[in-house]
């Protein structure tokens, strides 16, 4: 299977010539309505001319002419998906008001061929009750029309006619075509709906030149709404994906894109996805459709046929069954930190897969995981490091292997105010049941090795604050038998070189032995004024009492400005050196 580059040239322009004696019509597609995808097909058994007669919609002011209008007429071959002729490139040899007449003739070699005349989906068609109240009402004013019959007789005008010395074909042989182009592909990724997610598994034995055609929709500057990618499932990296820069007009709405592309996969094991959003698809069209309509969707094809043998298809399962998660923090809602901890006795490679909201390069919807007993991010959810998510540009996914060594770990994850589970201010995600952070085991991964993290049965840990709100002053006592190196951990509110939420440690005769200044810390990410403190100490034998104060503003959950990247530890923590 080859793609080929669209749009052939129009052999030549023709005029008033008369038919031919063995001419029949081909196709004729007329009667139409707005919101009409009208497709019929014919097949040549030899090369030669077509002749082809349309109306077509013409706007009456001439600042409007490149305008998009509000139907269109195409010609594909059903084998290259490549169009041979494009009504919004012919020459009008005729005006009449708001139409103008065409008659051409194009040369096209033996195949099969597929016509089709598309008219502007109006959302309110159904309720008229008046003039259009939709997008189509704006755009069709600037015809000249001013009420709805006049739109409605316009269009009812719009006919194609192609005539030639070939046959026509039913429905059911356009369909069958498409199968047999779908059975020659490695991957046929076919989205057929709204908020649709089809996978297609593949195993690649050897490095292969795989085509890639994918049909979707985009705008630009934005993450796309409908799109595709390839991604190798050991490391989780995306090896191709759809773009608006690596992908051209896809006829009808500007918005309708397309790759044709030529990716060499190296020998491993590979997931296809296409993912749409809410709107816009081959269930309803929202604007005019793409000149290949029924590959919305991703299809691969080998570049050389006879490297079949080198790739075979598999049902691939994008998430591991439910159950096997290490951990899962999911379904989150507005306003929410959830924290749960792991062990590992063993060094292993973990898959984590996040979804959150993020814009402007920051995630306002997050998760991040810190080594239970200094407290040390091991991992973050940064914007930089997510894809898009599906739906609203601002859903944002991070799914990456990462190594962990032996040791106790705690997963945490942080919702704002909005666009959350349930109460989403834009599209929601392709998966939102997913929303927050689920830890899995990689390839290969041993379940034996992993156990149950509890803060407070942790025998390392010798004293924790944390989470502590505005206007309170807490503490915990601990005692050491013996000299000891211990590790501190310390998050609380400081400017101008004084501390406001801070900690102390005393001794069992009162006596403060460390205590957390200005001077001592560093930033802990978020507003400036929150501060961190993280080193040892060395104690000797004896009881302990660890004090931590706040002030009456900028505590945990009562933030008066960005937290800092860890705030379910605001307050203190001290634990055992190994």
């Amino acid at each position: 299977m080859k793609i080929k580059s669209l749009y052939l040239a129009a052999a030549c322009l023709w005029v008033g010539l008369p038919a031919l004696a063995n001419d029949r019509v081909l196709v004729e597609i007329d009667d139409l309505e707005p919101g009409d995808v009208e497709v019929a097909g014919f097949k040549l058994d030899r090369s030669q001319e077509v002749r082809i007669e349309a109306w077509g919609l013409n706007p009456r002011r001439q600042e409007h002419r490149k305008i998009s209008d509000l139907a269109s007429a195409w010609i594909l071959d059903a084998r290259s998906r490549e169009v041979v002729w494009d009504l919004r490139k012919a020459k009008g040899s005729r005006q009449r008001r708001d139409l103008r007449r065409v008659e051409e003739s194009v040369r096209l070699d033996p195949g099969l061929y597929e016509v089709y005349y598309a008219t502007y989906p109006t959302g309110h068609y159904d309720h008229l009750g008046g003039w259009l109240d939709s997008t189509a009402k704006a755009v069709a004013r600037m015809f000249g029309w001013d009420d709805d019959e006049e739109y409605l007789e316009a269009i009812d005008e719009l006919e194609i006619v192609v005539r030639g010395q070939g046959r026509s074909v039913n429905a059911q042989d356009l369909i069958s075509a498409r199968d047999q182009l779908r059975a020659e592909a490695l991957v046929a990724a076919v989205a057929d709906g709204n908020h649709k997610a089809v996978i297609q598994g593949f195993t690649v034995r050897e490095p292969t030149e795989v085509l890639v055609y994918a049909v979707g929709e985009f705008s630009k500057g934005d993450e796309g709404f409908d799109y595709g990618w390839i991604e190798d499932t050991k490391t989780r990296k995306r090896v191709w994906r759809m773009t608006w820069e690596g992908s051209t007009e896809a006829g009808g709405a500007r918005k309708n894109r397309a790759a044709h592309d030529v990716v060499t996969l190296p020998a491993g094991t590979y997931a296809a996805h296409f993912v749409t959003d809410d709107s816009h698809s081959p269930e309803r069209w929202n604007a005019l459709p793409p000149h290949d309509p029924a590959f919305w969707g991703m299809t691969l094809w080998l570049k050389d046929p006879q490297q079949m043998a080198n790739v075979e298809a598999f049902n691939y399962q994008h998430l591991p069954a439910d159950g096997e998660a290490i951990v899962e923090l999911t379904r989150l809602r507005d306003s929410e930190q959830v924290s749960r901890g792991f062990t590992l006795s063993a060094a292993a490679e973990l898959r984590i897969y996040a979804i959150g909201e993020g814009h402007a390069h920051d995630m306002a919807d997050y998760g991040w995981i810190v080594d239970a007993r200094t407290r040390k991010r091991v991992w973050e959810m940064t914007y930089e490091a997510t894809e898009h998510a599906g739906g609203g540009s601002k859903n944002r996914l991070a799914d990456q292997v990462v190594r962990f060594e032996p040791g106790s770990y705690i997963v945490s994850f942080a919702t704002d105010g909005s666009h959350a589970y349930r109460d989403w201010n834009t599209s929601p995600p392709t998966h939102p049941e997913r929303w927050g952070i689920t830890v899995y085991g990689g390839e290969g991964f041993d379940h034996s090795i992993v156990g149950e993290y509890r803060e407070e049965e942790d025998p390392s840990l010798l004293a924790r604050i944390a989470r502590v709100k505005s206007d309170s002053h807490r503490r915990r006592e601990f005692t050491l038998d013996k000299k000891k190196s211990v590790s501190v951990y310390a998050l609380g509110e400081g400017t101008g070189g004084k501390m406001y939420d801070y900690a102390w440690l005393e001794d069992r005769d009162g006596k403060v032995v460390w205590e957390m200044t200005y001077p001592m810390t560093d930033g802990a990410g978020g507003a400036p004024k929150n501060r961190l403190y993280s080193g040892t100490l060395t104690l000797e034998a004896g009881e302990y009492v660890l004090h931590y104060q706040t002030d009456g503003s900028h505590a945990f959950r009562d933030w008066n400005d960005s937290p800092p990247h860890d705030p379910d530890a605001w307050g203190v923590q001290i634990a055992l050196v190994e």
